[in-house]
């Protein structure tokens, strides 16, 4: 007979503890959507632009030349959309 009110307890805070959990997991969910709007907002393109630049970037000027590119030439001019000449880490 004691354990009854033990899993009455327990039974009753069950569901505050999926709440708990689904707040949680929200927070986080808004926190990543407003890390990527920052990184929008600041044109830096997010970190999977800056490793692409690092990985192709035999200079380490921070930009892809149309010579340090190893793709075709329609697909650099695709890419380098403000026709600089240069592929940054914002134009991936």
């Amino acid at each position: 007979m004691r354990a009854l009110p033990l899993v009455l307890i327990a039974l009753t805070l069950l569901p505050a503890c999926s709440e708990s959990k689904k707040e949680t997991r929200q927070e986080r969910r808004e926190e990543r959507r407003e890390a990527r709007q920052e990184r929008r907002e600041r044109g830096d393109g997010g970190a999977r632009g800056g490793r692409r630049v690092e990985r192709f970037d035999a200079d380490n000027d921070g930009t892809i030349t149309r010579d340090e590119f190893k793709g075709r030439p329609r697909r650099f001019e695709r890419l380098d959309k403000n026709g600089d000449g240069k592929l940054t880490s914002d134009e991936f």
